[in-house]
């Protein structure tokens, strides 16, 4: 079963946002990385000796906002209404050789009627998901920090290291009740060497660790649930509460990757070239069952290859020209046990499962590309004006094996957007104003089941088609923001934001009409101290 909107989020977005931060931070200039990410050419490398290379060198910030989240337009697996926390401080500091960043985050997010899918941070890719089918008020906590220190041991050389820690936890109060605790840490390190005057090689290696662990448990035991144990498409093994009241599943995952950077700096700055290649393999497992049993969930691998490349034009210093190409490949398979559930009579009646057979039963494959342009105006130093345009192009087919043969899933989107933004002096407060529109158009899509179940059995009415419909159909989106940025004493700035989306359904209901008229919007309003 894909999870398609964190699967187009990550291709999509590894597009649109590769380079594009936020609106809310590319405007905002107490965010460290709006503040570089113009000047810094390196800004978006994996390479964590990238900081060593920012022109604004001591900021802070703390930041606290609260978006609500209403309408029907959503994937089936997330909330019909939610309400979303966040807090955030973090900053960046220059000690001589040595630039420093870091920053800690919490997260609260509380959905209601949620249901489908009970994992945190799997990767989006995986089909095997542990889901059940009971709406139900969801909370989901994060609580997330990381480092980032680079060193210049001369003019030549830089090294860096970046070490990230993410803790989660997604609960319910509702039979059945899961259960989830979720560890992702990340480490990268790299380093970059200058060769002449304009040009840099660099290089990084990267690990990631990801362990998860899913209990649920049932306060009235007379009724009875199911457990899901997606297999992808659709189709999937299933579980009753009658059989085990409980059910456990442990996720490991470690992913690592690698990149090159190639960067073409002259002395002057008015022009350069950014180029990063990364590959990354993603490898998780489920087993389930705990210390009662051992149940394999299924095995997921994939591979991906990434191509960034960013070219800034600064004729004249107070405008700048951006363009940035972005591609990536990506190939992935679950391999899936039939099991059966054996009992040893000579060991206390110990229940185990037998491995009948072992196979791949899906693979998928994934192409994108994204082409984005630019252009900004700055005054003192800052950007006074911007236009930003870009275009994502992904194309993607799933395979699902089946006792009779395989079904198919394809879709090739088109995604495209425009931003524009305009900053405004009032007496001593600045005003950020911005807008941006955009539209997705599916350009090509098939649908294919992996039921292979009776018709009382088959989700493919109430999860497959509707969940296909949202990821692959036409939308439209509005959006603005709008900020104040006052000044106050020992160099402080206090800065007040409100932001929205508005995102609705344009398409004609090919393979479902739950989302005939919908829409979705995000109200965002937060305030931030810069120091």
């Amino acid at each position: 079963m894909k999870r398609y909107v964190l699967l187009l989020s990550l291709s999509l977005g590894s597009l649109v946002q590769m380079y594009a931060q936020s609106l809310e931070e590319c405007r905002s200039e107490w965010n460290e990385s709006s503040a570089n990410v113009s000047d810094n050419i390196r800004y978006t490398s994996l390479n964590p000796s990238r900081i060593s290379f920012n022109s604004y060198k001591n900021k802070g910030v703390a930041k606290l906002d609260y978006t609500i989240g209403r309408g029907s337009y959503r994937p089936v697996d997330e909330g019909r209404l939610s309400n979303h926390l966040k807090f955030y401080m973090g900053g960046i500091k220059n000690l001589g050789k040595v630039d420093v960043s870091g920053f800690i985050s919490y997260r609260k997010l509380q959905e209601k009627d949620k249901k489908w899918n009970s994992t945190l941070f799997l990767n989006p890719d995986n089909p095997f998901v542990l889901c059940d089918s009971v709406a139900s008020d969801a909370t989901t906590e994060s609580f997330e920090m990381g480092m980032t220190a680079s060193y210049a041991w001369n003019e030549s050389w830089k090294g860096g290291i970046s070490i990230g820690l993410t803790l989660g936890s997604l609960s319910d109060q509702t039979d059945p009740r899961p259960k989830t605790n979720t560890t992702v840490l990340p480490i990268y390190v790299g380093a970059e060497h200058r060769l002449n005057s304009q040009w840099a090689l660099g290089a990084t290696a990267g690990i990631s660790f990801y362990n998860s662990d899913i209990a649920y448990t049932l306060v009235n035991p007379l009724n009875s649930h199911r457990y899901f144990l997606m297999k992808g498409m659709g189709d999937y093994y299933r579980i009753s509460s009658n059989d085990v009241s409980g059910y456990q599943r442990a996720y490991k995952g470690l992913n690592y990757t690698g990149a090159l950077q190639l960067v073409w700096e002259p002395e002057h700055k008015k022009y350069g070239n950014f180029t990063e290649v990364r590959y990354t393999h993603v490898s998780e497992e489920a087993t389930d069952g705990g210390s009662s049993y051992k149940f394999y969930g299924g095995d997921y691998t994939s591979d991906e290859w990434m191509l960034q490349n960013r070219f800034l034009l600064s004729p004249h210093r107070q405008t700048r020209h951006h363009l940035v190409l972005t591609a990536s490949y990506h190939s992935g398979k679950g391999i899936w046990r039939d099991q059966k559930m054996m009992t040893d009579t000579e060991h206390g009646n110990l229940v185990y499962y037998e491995t009948l057979s072992k196979y791949k039963i899906q693979d998928d494959q994934r192409m994108t590309a994204g082409l984005e342009y630019r252009f900004e105006r700055l005054k003192d130093d800052k950007q006074d004006f911007f236009v930003d345009a870009l275009a994502a192009f992904t194309s993607s087919a799933y395979n699902h094996q089946l006792s009779t043969g395989k079904a198919k899933q394809t879709f090739t989107l088109l995604t495209t957007q425009l931003s524009a933004g305009k900053f405004l002096n009032i007496k001593s407060a600045g005003l950020d104003l911005s807008v941006h529109g955009g539209y997705r158009i599916p350009l090509s899509r098939t649908y294919g089941n992996g039921n292979t179940r009776t018709a009382d059995e088959d989700i493919s009415a109430v999860y497959t088609r509707p969940q296909f419909e949202y990821a692959t159909s036409g939308h439209a989106l509005i959006g603005a923001l709008a900020q104040v940025a006052i000044p106050l004493p020992k160099k402080i700035t206090l800065g007040i934001y409100i932001s929205t989306d508005f995102k609705f359904y344009t398409d004609k209901n090919e393979y479902d009409d739950t989302f005939d008229g919908t829409n979705r919007s995000l109200s965002t309003a937060g305030v931030y101290l810069q120091f």
